[in-house]
């Protein structure tokens, strides 16, 4: 077939000549044997069958004009995989020198990027242009930096045409690539080019200088440096080469930027300094190089309201909180923005070691933040062990209210916190405080269904408040589910209620056991294992309160109840 002899099924060519592999059907690929396997390998088996084809008569130049298509995708992929012999060949049947692939890269360009010296000599020798461009805008010289390539860079800075600072369309020139990778032989030699831009950003404002510094290569940051680069250099969102070495800890970079005259003051454009990016990732070695520099000051806060020791104690980096509160004027009730400090971080995270170095230094226990809530509080959302500390230091306040009136216990049961719940009850905290909303914490145990804490704070007295809503979106779910109306039926054949509505009306506990006598119950399926219902019945009767509690076991499921007057 035609098509196949020209390899036109294979391979296509777009308006602007570049070669471009062509999707063949998956139904036209059954319908012809081996034609999927020959698609997907003739690079390979070309390549390998070259040498042993250069005598024969499919190498001349007729028999290779026919297959134009294939002889030039053969060129590039040659260049590519380093057969110099079959670039060679080709280029001698007339394939062109600046053919494209489907990116747009020519086989100059493939080369270089693989470090082909000779390869890269032949190319050149028969005319191959090194400025052309792939799609991304990258020349065969940005390839040849791009991969450490630095015997192919050497051969092509120079040349006419070549551009050493040409960027690809990220803006990163060769310089940039290099320093970003590491590769200080090709730093070198573009160094020691004349017009070589030191500072050339790329579209995110990011220099050679602070790429080498963001990725720890120590040598090229030392090589741009004492070539003139600008320790100083911003990048789009403001941090300098030091900020970035600085928060990845990069301490013998950080020497050298220092040396060379970075300003260890500058903020990026969310007001961080190296210092707060040091603290902030927990690189104590660097905070200690930074700490009582020039105008370095160790409160400077982000734009969030964040110190230096916030973030350290936000993220339990105990040594460089450590190195801070050894610092005269550190502020160590500083808050961020949101009003919480160091301490209350520390204490909402369970970092328990954080905590009481900042206690012991003198922290407030009792600053209350921008919603109320003070290291009580935030300790009660973080672990028991760090609320058990909390709680045995001097001066807390136990009671302390935010500004929605919860307690500390509040926050432990609406977080179904049972651990924390006993500690803070133990601590001597009243169950039966009302938050401004006149919840108690029982009822906020109620709206999360905690069967542990239910039980755990009606063991200790603890009461619902007076505005629980009993008509609340909760009960009316409770009242459609199988279990209800079980115990609805229950509590109406006996009497003891007057009507559905009465049932509704009912405060609802859960608990984890089932008291006195039971009842078995086999005809329905209760969805809650654990219930402890109360009934307050306003009928004739000596009775004024029935409490029903329901445990399930593997037999089935069980009603136990309890009668108590007035």
């Amino acid at each position: 077939m035609e098509e196949f002899e020209h390899g036109t099924v294979i391979i296509g060519r777009s308006s602007d000549n570049q070669l471009s592999p062509k999707y063949i059907s998956e139904e036209f690929l059954d319908d012809h044997c081996f034609l999927r396997y020959a698609v997907q390998e003739w690079h390979e088996h070309a390549l390998a069958a070259g040498p042993a084809l250069f005598n024969d008569d499919v190498w001349d130049s007729d028999n290779l004009g026919k297959m134009p298509t294939l002889r030039d995708t053969w060129l590039y992929r040659a260049a590519e995989g380093g057969h110099k012999a079959i670039v060679k060949l080709l280029l001698d049947r007339k394939a062109d020198i600046d053919t494209k692939a489907d990116n747009g890269m020519t086989p100059l360009a493939w080369a270089a990027q693989q470090g082909h010296e000779e390869i890269v000599r032949l190319l050149l020798e028969e005319g191959a242009d090194p400025s052309l461009k792939d799609d991304e805008d990258s020349t065969p010289l940005l390839w040849a930096a791009c991969r450490g390539k630095d015997a192919v860079v050497e051969q092509l800075l120079g040349l006419d045409g070549v551009d050493p600072n040409a960027p690809s369309n990220d803006g990163s020139t060769p310089l940039c690539w290099a320093a970003c990778r590491g590769y200080d032989a090709v730093v070198k030699v573009l160094l020691a080019v004349d017009g070589i831009d030191l500072n050339a950003p790329s579209n995110d404002g990011i220099t050679p200088v602070a790429w080498a510094a963001q990725r720890g290569y120590e040598e090229v940051v030392r090589l741009l440096l004492e070539n003139g680069a600008d320790p100083n250099a911003p990048s789009n969102d403001g941090m300098t080469p030091l900020a970035w070495a600085a928060q990845q800890g990069y301490e013998e970079i950080v020497r050298l930027l220092l040396d060379k005259g970075a300003d260890p003051s500058l903020k990026d454009d969310e007001d961080s300094t190296p210092l707060l990016w040091a603290a902030c990732r927990g690189k104590d070695a660097v905070v200690e190089q930074l700490l009582g520099l020039d105008g370095v000051d160790p409160n400077a806060p982000s734009n969030d309201g964040s110190t230096p020791l916030c973030w350290a104690a936000c993220r339990g980096y105990d040594a460089v909180v450590k190195q801070l509160l050894a610092i005269d004027g550190v502020d160590i009730n500083a808050p961020s923005n949101d009003g919480i400090t160091p301490l209350a971080w520390a204490a909402q995270r369970g970092y328990e070691e954080v905590v009481m170095l900042l206690l012991e230094n003198g922290a407030d226990p009792n600053i209350k933040d921008n919603e109320g809530s003070s290291l009580i509080h935030h300790a009660a959302s973080g672990p028991e062990t760090t609320l058990r500390n909390v709680l045995a230091w001097k001066n807390i306040i136990i009671h302390n209210q935010t500004s929605d009136g919860l307690t500390a216990l509040h926050i432990a049961a609406q977080r179904c916190k049972v651990s924390s719940v006993e500690a803070l009850l133990d601590a001597g905290i009243d169950p039966n405080i009302s938050s401004y909303s006149g919840k108690t914490a029982l009822d906020y145990a109620l709206e999360v269904q905690s069967g542990p804490v239910i039980g755990l704070l009606v063991s200790r007295n603890a009461r619902t408040g007076p505005s629980w809503d009993l008509t609340s979106e909760i009960i009316q779910q409770w009242a459609k589910q199988e279990w209800f109306l079980a115990l609805e039926k229950v509590l109406m054949d006996t009497n003891l209620v007057s009507s559905p509505e009465r049932l509704v009306e009912a405060s609802w506990t859960r608990t984890t056991s089932c008291r006195d006598d039971t009842l078995e119950i086999n005809e329905y399926s209760l969805d809650i294992p654990y219930l402890e219902v109360t009934v307050q019945s306003n009928l004739p009767s000596p009775v004024r309160r029935i409490v029903f509690r329901t445990v399930s076991h593997d037999q089935g499921i069980y009603f136990s109840h309890r009668f108590s007057e007035g």
